[in-house]
């Protein structure tokens, strides 16, 4: 499983809770990707999604703790809003670099979420426009339960298959274009990569899968969908406009149940 470093190692440290968190993002892709051995963009960090509702994370918590102590990493901490984020990485020149995830993202719904015995070792951390999207992504119920109803396992893993991981990042770019259309700063590369993820998921889809959204899922689908028409209309090369158009086509009548 040649995706992001350690994250066998992770797996293994949490082997006890693989009920009690999922990943997604750009470390659950590159293992569907790399399942399927297709190539996909690098990545070195994991954003993992706390599914217990328990204030402590339960034994949960503590593991992680221990995990992250074990391995040295910098610890972060939203010190304040709606729910819980933190943020971990590696030192640099870390000796376990090539032994664990260079950083760790995470997201608990409980807003006094905690580990143990963190208070003398972590730092506040301010929300950046990405972490704020996906922060309203798990405190939508909506989207909430339709992450807990959907966890599969992939070697010992729990994540999101490519079906059910696109509309978290086809709501992700919606929010994003949002703020940037809003005159929030957003990184250039933030803004592209999901609307980029969800064309290169697409080709995981196949010719069964069918997921007509409904209500706010299905809102943020189609105005995701109208956004991507746009873009496969400015490309100016015809394969990649032929090759987006189909997957736009794809993107339709699985979420939407429309040619």
């Amino acid at each position: 499983m040649p995706v992001v470093n350690g994250i066998e190692t992770f797996r293994d440290a949490m082997a006890n809770h693989a009920d009690e968190y999922v990943l997604i993002g750009g470390g659950a892709c590159s293992i569907l990707f790399d399942t399927a051995d297709i190539p996909f963009r690098i990545t070195k960090d994991l954003d993992v999604i706390v599914l217990t509702d328990v204030k402590g994370g339960s034994g949960f918590a503590h593991d992680l703790w221990t995990f992250i102590k074990q391995h040295n990493y910098e610890c972060w901490k939203q010190p304040e809003g709606a729910c819980s984020y933190y943020r971990f990485n590696l030192l640099p020149d870390s000796p376990f670099a090539l032994q664990v995830p260079e950083q760790i993202e995470l997201f608990a719904r409980h807003p006094d979420f905690s580990l143990a015995d963190e208070s003398s070792v972590i730092t506040p951390l301010h929300f950046n426009e990405s972490v704020s999207s996906l922060s309203a992504i798990i405190l939508d119920d909506g989207y909430y339960e339709f992450i807990r109803s959907h966890v599969t396992q992939v070697e010992g893993i729990p994540l999101l298959s490519a079906l059910h991981i696109i509309p978290l990042k086809m709501r992700a770019h919606v929010d994003l274009n949002n703020k940037h259309l809003a005159g929030s700063h957003v990184n250039e590369k933030d803004l592209t990569k999901h609307r980029s993820d969800v064309a290169k998921l697409s080709l995981l889809l196949t010719h069964d899968d069918s997921l007509p959204l409904h209500d706010q899922m299905r809102k943020d689908a189609e105005r995701f969908l109208a956004d991507f028409e746009q873009y496969a209309q400015r490309e100016t090369n015809r394969k990649k406009r032929r090759q987006l158009e189909d997957d736009l086509r794809t993107l339709k009548l699985v979420y939407l149940g429309a040619s």
